[in-house]
């Protein structure tokens, strides 16, 4: 392999950093697109329970208070 100029040596650094900084970046995005998923997940999870412990209630006669 020949040797990089300082030149290169500069830019191929350069292109590391670069690429370094995107994928901290990508990773963040990604984390918060997970985070918003997880908590409309959890939304429609608490939803599914309060359906159920509403129709256990009215099918056996019950209120939900007690």
């Amino acid at each position: 392999m020949a040797k990089l100029t300082k030149d290169e040596l500069y830019w191929q650094k350069r292109n590391e950093e670069l690429e370094a900084e995107w994928f901290r970046r990508s990773q963040k995005e990604i984390e918060r697109e997970l985070a918003a998923y997880y908590a409309q997940a959890l939304k429609h999870i608490e939803k599914d329970i309060n359906d159920l412990y509403a129709r256990f209630a009215i099918d056996n006669s019950m209120s939900m208070t007690a």
